[in-house]
């Protein structure tokens, strides 16, 4: 029988680790396999090994901890007795040493491993740690580098966390072991404890009070990162003397504790840990509000100047750092001709109902078996790319009517409806993109990929992918093409950075998803943090850019233009896999809009400066193609717009961001004079507004444009152009068209002529013009000439009409 349970065990051992060891083996050949078929593969490869060893460093160690705990409880030992009952007679039997030495060996390696797990990956902080950013500037308080925030503090920080968890966890532990043995009791009210016990739990408490110690020196580098609460110098004042005051006490428990084995003073020991105990709290949660209070109106100037050194910091932390724009003088027609009506959500409905979309916007379909069918929408001149748009259940829509229709397509605007078109020279099918979460097996020689050939690389990758289908006979000789998807492929070459949702750029007869990757940091001194993807950070930089051909799979990360220090030691860290940014194809940087998720950002910390008086509208950036008033060159935009809290409000002025060779680049636009914010559209039942855009004409003039679509509640319609409002100033006309509606704001003196023989020709000549659209059926037409006449009966000149009065 006991050869039977031997070879059970052994059995049972051996299938675990046959099948932990042959998935392991399995993802590492698939890891192995997937590299040959990119760029750099061996650099990739690299990385994975040194993530590795991290991962086997941190368990070695923790398991070595926590069975080196055990064991030494174990030694205290003297014998286990377990009584055992025969009939009415008791015996007593000793516990084998073996069975002894089993479960210390088993409970030492549940404990690392809970230890390992609860630690988690440390790689990126080590690595980082080792070399580190350096910005050139210091904080204000410290007088540290800013580097020294993003790249060692967070590894500091982590090695804290990590002795404290470990000697908290042991001291738990171990405590509780030797009361279940009988080492450490209490009596007579004092606490016994034998030799063992004591030297083994002093220097456990000693390793603790060290911790505690170590999060005392760092204390000041964390309050100036805000992670103590908003940095003030009143705060300042109390937390940085309070920080040497815990890592005093904290030293003396240390060295109380370690004596402890020696010297059996157990009250002594008790006396420093409550010390210590009462100490940091009074250092950190009661003494820091109430004479904070206390100080705040002596600090109050100080305070001040610590608030223009936070708006500079958090413009660098965001990347929000704004030049001051001075436009030039530009015509309304060719500002205008720049500025779509549509927005993305209707041009994808109306693309969906009849492949058809809105004003100076193109679509491009990418069809592709299991990875779905995309819009992209592109600017007015059909080369740069304005939003990306999935559409999942295209294929299962549209699939007979686009069974002859293979490859992309584009629409671009007319006066009223919208043109569809075939993209010159676009690959007919791709393989990667957004939303290709699937592998693909495809025919050798198709597409670079894996080739499936051997019966071990099958069951690996079958193993892997979890699919039986790859390890069968039927698969031979053809290709794997794995990690389709452009995000999980950005981030597993790049899993330092976080990419937004990329977009695509029609480069010759190539598509390309193209991505921004951002570099974060939850510690930066003085700055407000942000919550990003429900994360709190305090930086955030758009550093990296990647790119994914379509139908090629080749991927490509390099350094940005105008990257950070942090991205920069990254790209040092991360190389060749992160190229330098001047091997990046100028028309790929020419397609690229600006960052959009660092253009929310920026846009909200700029806000923030002047709190009381700026705020965003609208919720949502637009973009537009337009040229700066100095550079000939027409760029793809992307703006906000900022109001005060006035009622009605003036614009206090516009955000807006580009990338050109240099990189991206943010300006903000603030008249002298901030003018009223135009009259904005109302939706009614039957009509939605649309995006309200707005660019300047010169230094303190601004046009925008809305539109207003008809689209009938609970109807199966599609939206469709009812009418555009134009402004200048405030002045506003609306039409059928943005040209239109332009031609009737410039019409010439007669706007500004408000006396009562104008007003009665304007009437006649409104009147004559709907009878006119009523005529001929243009009713949409008829319903923006009738806006203009009620607001000219009002009283108010021509121009200023209330689009969205009731009808």
């Amino acid at each position: 029988m006991n050869r039977r349970r031997w070879a059970l065990l052994g059995g049972t051992i051996l299938l675990v680790a046959a099948l932990v060891g042959g998935r392991w083996f399995a993802l590492q050949t698939a890891e192995r396999l997937w590299a040959a078929t990119i760029p750099f593969g061996a650099a990739y490869l690299h990385g994975l090994a040194l993530a590795r060893t991290w991962q086997w460093i941190v368990a070695g160690a923790a398991v070595a901890w926590g069975v080196g705990h055990c064991y030494l409880v174990y030694r205290a030992i003297g014998s286990v007795q377990m009584p055992r009952r025969v009939g009415d007679i008791e015996i007593v039997e000793a516990v084998p040493h073996r069975l002894l030495v089993t479960v210390t060996l088993l409970g030492g390696l549940l404990y690392g491993g809970g230890l390992a797990w609860a630690i988690g990956d440390v790689w990126r902080q080590a690595v980082l740690a080792g070399a580190p950013p350096h910005f050139g500037a210091v904080d204000p308080v410290l007088g540290r580098d800013l580097g020294y925030y993003l790249g060692e503090l967070p590894w500091d920080r982590t090695r804290q966390g990590i002795l404290l968890l470990a000697t908290l966890t042991a001291a738990a532990l171990i405590t509780a072991l030797y009361a279940a043995i009988g080492s450490l009791r209490l009596h007579a009210g004092r606490l016994r404890a034998s030799p063992h016990a004591r030297a083994h739990l002093g220097i456990t408490l000693a390793g603790l009070a060290l911790a505690f110690l170590w999060g005392a020196h760092l204390d000041p580098a964390e309050t100036v990162a805000g992670l103590a609460g908003t940095v003030s110098h009143a705060t300042l004042a109390i937390r940085l003397p309070a920080a040497d005051v815990v890592a005093v006490v904290a030293l003396g428990t240390a060295l109380l504790s370690a004596a402890w084995g020696w010297w059996d003073r157990p009250g002594v020991v008790g006396t420093a840990w409550l010390s210590l105990l009462v100490t940091m709290l009074a250092a950190y949660w009661i003494l820091p509000p109430g004479l904070q209070r206390t100080q705040t109106n002596r600090l109050e100037t100080a305070d001040t100047l610590l608030t223009n050194e936070r708006a500079a910091l958090d413009r660098l932390a965001y990347d929000a750092d704004a030049k001051d724009w001075r436009p030039g003088v530009q015509a309304p027609a060719a500002v205008l001709a720049g500025i779509p009506a549509w927005d993305a959500l209707r041009v994808s409905e109306r693309a969906l109902h009849d492949s058809a979309v809105g004003p100076g916007l193109a679509v491009v379909r990418v069809a592709l078996g299991r990875g779905g069918d995309w819009l992209l929408g592109l600017a007015p001149d059909g080369a740069s790319l304005l939003h990306v748009t999935p559409l999942p259940t295209w294929q299962a829509v549209h699939e007979g009517a686009w069974a002859q229709a293979p490859g992309p397509l584009q629409a671009r605007e007319s006066d009223s409806e919208l043109l569809f078109s075939r993209v010159p020279r676009a690959p007919p099918q791709t393989w990667f993109g957004m939303g290709f979460t699937e592998y693909a097996v495809l025919p050798p020689g198709s597409v670079p990929g894996i080739p499936l050939e051997g019966t071990w690389r099958r069951i690996a990758l079958a193993w892997t992918l979890q699919s039986t289908e790859l390890a069968r006979e039927q698969t031979a000789g053809r290709t794997l093409v794995w990690r389709r998807d452009a995000l999980e492929r950005f981030s597993v070459l790049a899993p330092f950075a976080e990419f937004e949702a990329p977009t695509a750029a029609v480069l010759g007869d190539s598509l390309w998803w193209v991505s921004w990757g951002y570099v974060e940091g939850e510690t930066f001194p003085l700055v407000d943090p942000v919550t990003w993807n429900g994360r709190t950070l305090r930086y955030r930089h758009p550093g990296l850019i990647a790119a994914l051909n379509a139908v090629t799979g080749t991927t490509r990360i390099w350094l940005s233009p105008r990257a950070d220090s942090l991205s920069a030691a990254w790209a040092h860290i991360a190389a060749p896999l992160v190229e330098p940014a001047a091997t990046i194809p100028p028309a790929l940087l020419a397609a690229l809009p600006y960052p959009a998720d660092g253009f929310r950002i920026a846009a909200v910390v700029l806000a923030r400066e002047d709190s009381a008086n700026r705020q965003l509208r609208p919720a949502d950036p637009f973009t537009l193609v337009a040229r700066d008033g100095e550079d000939t060159t027409s760029h793809l935009w992307t703006a906000q717009t900022f109001e005060d809290t006035a009622r009605p409000p003036n614009l206090r002025g516009i955000l807006a961001g580009t990338v050109t060779g240099g990189g991206p680049s943010l300006q903000l636009w603030s008249p002298a004079v901030p003018p009223r914010v135009p009259v904005v559209l109302a939706s009614d039942p039957n009509r939605e507004a649309g995006v309200l855009r707005a660019w300047p004409l010169d230094a303190q003039t601004v046009l925008t444009v809305q539109a207003r679509f008809w689209q009938p509640e609970h109807s199966a319609v599609t939206a469709r152009l009812d009418s555009v409002y134009v402004s200048i100033g405030p002045l506003v006309a609306g039409d059928t068209t943005p040209a239109l509606a332009l031609r009737a704001l410039l019409r010439g003196p007669a706007l500004a002529d408000s006396s009562p023989a104008a007003s009665l020709r304007r009437v006649r000549a409104l009147v004559a013009r709907m009878d006119s659209a009523l005529a001929t059926g243009r009713m949409s037409r008829f319903g923006v000439l009738y806006d203009s006449l009620r607001a000219l009966l009002r009283g108010v000149p021509r121009g200023v009409a209330a689009p969205g009065a009731p009808r």
